[in-house]
């Protein structure tokens, strides 16, 4: 039977309205779930964070073509507000960041990856293992929650045991200009 509402990654970027060059932009691990059910939750989020298996290329491959197919509908049904963001990007580094990880920019970047994962899955795959090693650490989290007092108290030892699972070594961050 079902164990919560959903687990999905999400990824945002938070723009600065103090100051316009700077966003935040954050890769999240989402979980509606019922509170009996949070240690469940807790647990999947550890397995996609800590025990994702990006060997199965075959498996990889229809991933990306699916997301290739998503992203097609979704530009597509959203075509002005696709137009804008391209158009933006052109005269924005935060838009043209944006573009790169969610618009058209993103949309290329898969289709090149559908079209050529079998000569360069290798790369993918390790890349791929390189990003989880730089996102998921304990000087990059950031937790949210919403809930009564009740899911407080739950969460937040869940919360303290995933952190103490995540790496805290320090690491060389390469900055990146669009």
């Amino acid at each position: 039977y079902m164990q919560t509402g959903c687990i999905f990654p999400a990824f945002t970027i938070f723009h600065n309205n103090k100051k316009y060059d700077r966003h935040l932009s954050i890769f999240a691990i989402k979980a509606i779930t019922l509170y009996e059910k949070l240690p469940f939750a807790f647990e999947m989020m550890e397995e996609i964070l800590f025990h994702t298996d990006f060997s199965d290329t075959k498996r990889l491959a229809e991933l990306i073509s699916e997301q290739k197919s998503k992203l097609q509908m979704r530009l597509t049904s959203s075509g002005h507000t696709t137009a804008i963001g391209r158009g933006m990007a052109y005269f924005s580094e935060i838009y043209a960041y944006s573009d790169a990880v969610t618009g058209i920019g993103y949309y290329k970047l898969i289709e090149e990856l559908d079209e050529t994962f079998d000569e360069k899955k290798e790369e993918v795959v390790r890349r791929l293992q390189n990003l989880c090693r730089l996102i998921f650490r304990k000087d990059t989290f950031i937790g949210s929650v919403t809930a009564e007092q009740e899911g407080f108290e739950k969460v937040y030892p869940l919360t303290e045991n995933l952190l103490g699972k995540l790496p805290v070594e320090p690491l060389d961050v390469p900055s990146y200009t669009m």
